[in-house]
């Protein structure tokens, strides 16, 4: 990643041109003000501070730091008006669609789909003033964010956002535009209409086994890939309870048959020993026996681990899960500001994996938060000033902060599935003539 690469992200996401040809649509600004309605989304998007301080008095400050006029307290919280909550909604909307238009990068086990989907929500729990807008179970008032992150593009491709008391399962709907894509969801969205759907739309689905669900055993797929009919239909029962024992610490794998009459569904469900203890973990799944043995189904279905750390990038790194104001049109505003940040994060660490060499390492997309937020006033003057120089030495502080420094001795799962993991470097004390060919340029030269 260069000054360039870091300049083009930034504009294509919330650009001064954008930002006020949406004002001047949506009448943000219905009067002469000293509103700089750009340097207000910047300090909003890329904002800073931490914990200890409010998120809108950070905003605030970071405000008064970019601009020329002097506001007070009072009249800068009245800025967070609806108009403006539209505003950042349609920046997001924005980003969703740009990250959509890039090209998946789908190397290695992750072929053979236009793209994977990870679908799951996120909690954020607001002030017991919104309740009668955002109804929540376990407390007073909350917003669920129903997201859809893909893997081949290390982004979100849509969300929805809804009281947080609504249930996960109604928000996910398939039509054709899901044909020939992979599909992981968690046991929230699991039902056997969607897998009926999988079947009847050509979607890859991978899906943890419900508790309560009674799958009734058809044929048993033997260690050569040969198919054992089962005379009836008998029913398997207690299989999440059971341990490696009863399976002789092997894979299983079978095909199964769900509900009867018109809602009978087939479908295939692996069974793998868990890494550390004695049970057995068991996924549905709808791809094929003969591309994916039931460990490499496992490995995908651990991919659904990647949507779990987005909700991780937006809560700690982009301070979603501190949206204590008052007023519906500032959640809002809030609420966007920080998916927005979050998306430019990811969409950074998508063009370092397409971009960058084999020998480096991948950018973090946690840690990319982070240097954001370190540098964020920064990062703010450059988008102000727009200068190439600027552009590039913040370009050398976020890919020195960012990068994953565990990339080499511990590749993620995502990384062995795309085969993009470290070549193997040579001895620590070996001499440059016993190094293998491919590691020789991972050595210091003797000057250094």
């Amino acid at each position: 990643m260069d000054g360039t690469t870091l300049r083009g992200a930034f504009q294509a996401f919330v650009s001064r041109e954008r930002i006020n040809e949406l004002a001047r649509e949506l009448r943000v600004v219905e009067r002469v003000r000293k509103l700089d309605v750009a340097a207000l989304v910047w300090a909003l998007v890329v904002g800073s501070g931490s914990d200890d301080s409010g998120q809108m008095a950070d905003v605030y400050s970071a405000y008064l730091g970019e601009t020329e006029h002097h506001v007070v307290r009072g009249s800068f919280y009245e800025w967070f008006t609806e108009r403006l909550a539209v505003l950042l909604a349609a920046l997001t909307q924005d980003a969703v669609r740009r990250v959509q238009a890039s090209p998946p990068v789908l190397t290695g086990a992750l072929a053979g789909v236009r793209d994977w989907i990870v679908v799951d929500s996120e909690t954020v729990t607001l002030r017991d003033e919104m309740a009668d807008v955002f109804p929540a179970t376990s407390t007073a008032a909350g917003l669920k964010i129903h997201k859809r992150f893909s893997l081949g593009r290390n982004g979100v491709v849509g969300y929805e956002i809804t009281p947080a008391r609504d249930h996960d399962g109604p928000l996910l709907r398939l039509d054709e535009s899901w044909r020939g894509m992979g599909l992981i969801v968690d046991l929230g969205y699991a039902s056997h209409g969607l897998v009926r759907d999988c079947k009847r739309l050509g979607v890859s689905l991978i899906l943890r086994l419900k508790r309560g669900w009674k799958p009734r055993l058809l044929r048993i797929a033997g260690d050569g890939g040969e198919l054992c009919e089962v005379s009836g239909t008998p029913a398997l029962e207690g299989l999440l309870d059971s341990t490696q024992d009863d399976f002789v610490g092997c894979d299983v794998d079978y095909d199964v048959v769900f509900g009867s009459g018109a809602n009978r569904v087939e479908a295939r469900l692996v069974g793998l020993p868990a890494s550390g203890s004695n049970e057995m973990h068991w996924c549905i799944t709808t791809l094929r026996r003969e591309t994916h043995t039931p460990a490499l189904v496992g490995q995908l279905y651990r991919c659904r681990w990647e949507i779990e750390c987005d909700n991780r990038r937006d809560k700690g790194g982009a301070r979603l899960d501190q949206v204590r104001a008052w007023t519906l049109p500032s959640v809002m505003a809030l609420i966007h500001a920080s998916l927005l940040r979050t998306m430019i994060a990811d969409h950074l660490t998508y063009l370092d994996l397409r971009d960058r060499p084999s020998n480096r390492p991948p950018l973090h997309g946690l840690a990319v938060c982070l240097a954001m937020a370190i540098h964020a006033a920064a990062l703010r003057l450059a988008l102000a000033m727009d200068e190439p120089g600027r552009w590039q030495r913040l370009a050398k502080l976020i890919r020195a902060r960012g990068h994953d420094p565990n990339w080499r001795s511990r590749p993620s799962v995502l990384d062995s599935l795309r085969g993009t993991t470290a070549k193997p470097g040579r001895p620590r004390r070996a001499r440059l003539a016993d190094c293998p060919p491919d590691a020789r340029a991972f050595r210091q030269s003797e000057a250094a």
